[in-house]
């Protein structure tokens, strides 16, 4: 499972900021890919309240969306931690379950735009013999 931290970019910029800025990059791309098995999901449109889009499947699957309001929560949240994974435990406590549950195109979305990043594991050091 992969580690995820704030991106530099952002980590001293406001929730508001951060969402114009995932406004802007979707609105370019049309499109972000989940983490994990990297699944496509297409960006349908916007509204002041929420974010549609739709994952791209065989079969046809329904219009989501994230609540801005929601999604400001859990990007305060991560601003807080030094690392997280989608199953961090804080992050199940402190947003909301419907937001819990988005935490593949979440994470997607967030990456997509350069919000979170993955978090380098740095090689153990062995002894010199």
């Amino acid at each position: 499972m992969n580690k995820y931290t704030f991106s530099r970019k952002f980590i001293t910029k406001s929730a508001d900021f951060i969402i114009e800025a995932i406004k802007v990059k979707l609105k370019e791309d049309g499109f972000f890919l989940g983490v994990g098995q990297g699944k496509k999901y297409m960006v349908n449109r916007f509204s002041s309240t929420s974010i549609y889009y739709t994952g791209i499947a065989r079969n046809q699957s329904k219009q989501e969306d994230f609540d801005i309001e929601e999604l400001k929560t859990a990007i305060e949240i991560m601003k807080r931690l030094p690392d997280f994974t989608t199953n961090t435990d804080l992050l199940k406590e402190k947003i909301s379950t419907a937001m819990y549950r988005k935490r593949t195109p979440l994470f997607g979305v967030l990456t997509h735009t350069g919000v979170i990043v993955e978090v380098e594991e740095k090689p153990e050091e062995k002894p010199e013999e």
